[in-house]
């Protein structure tokens, strides 16, 4: 096989660009709350957070868990939807950390197509950002709400990836980059 592009980025590039995305999903998110709770609900649950106050340290410990818990899945769920295209399965798939950026990933060692590449790519944001999102609409939780507008702006890499998979060949073979943020075209 012979690489034929890079297709590779700075997770610091990504880091950067991604702060107009997120002040971009804010502005998003903004009139969702509004239309998911009038005002003063939404000061009921802001009120309902200094009620809890009192027990302020398990009320930050649950909202570490929470993170630390969706990251995890995140990375998982990228490494099952892969992993369901991979010849060796779920024995494709490597986890870890790029720790001098604090960015976990996922890594899958087999070539795939780009629309299985892509759709282990965009799967975190539909299932834990998109989806969330979705049922607190009709559910008004507070809750989920927050899950998703966080785990969407959590997304914009893999957002970014997606957009530039999108301008690739859709028989052309990826292979996921080990130690950056991206992919190869292989032939």
């Amino acid at each position: 096989m012979n690489l034929t592009k890079d297709v590779s980025f700075k997770p610091e590039k990504i880091l950067i660009l991604g702060f107009p995305f997120f002040v971009l999903i804010t502005t998003l998110f903004y009139p969702l709350v509004k239309i998911v709770y009038n005002k003063e609900l939404v000061f009921e649950s802001i009120s309902n957070l200094r009620e809890w106050h009192s027990h302020g340290y398990l009320v930050g410990l649950g909202i570490i868990l929470v993170l630390f818990l969706g990251i995890i899945i995140h990375e998982l769920i990228h490494g099952l939807v892969w992993s369901a295209y991979c010849e060796n399965g779920f024995r494709s798939i490597q986890f870890g950390i790029l720790w001098k950026q604090l960015l976990p990933y996922c890594h899958c060692t087999e070539a795939l197509r780009v629309h299985q590449y892509a759709k282990g790519v965009i799967a975190p944001l539909l299932t834990l950002g998109i989806l969330p999102t979705l049922i607190a609409l009709f559910t008004k939780s507070f809750f989920l709400l927050l899950f998703g507008y966080v785990f969407t702006s959590a997304a914009f890499g893999d957002i970014f990836i997606w957009c530039h998979l999108l301008g690739e060949k859709p028989n052309a073979n990826i292979q996921d980059h080990k130690s950056k943020v991206g992919y190869t075209i292989i032939e």
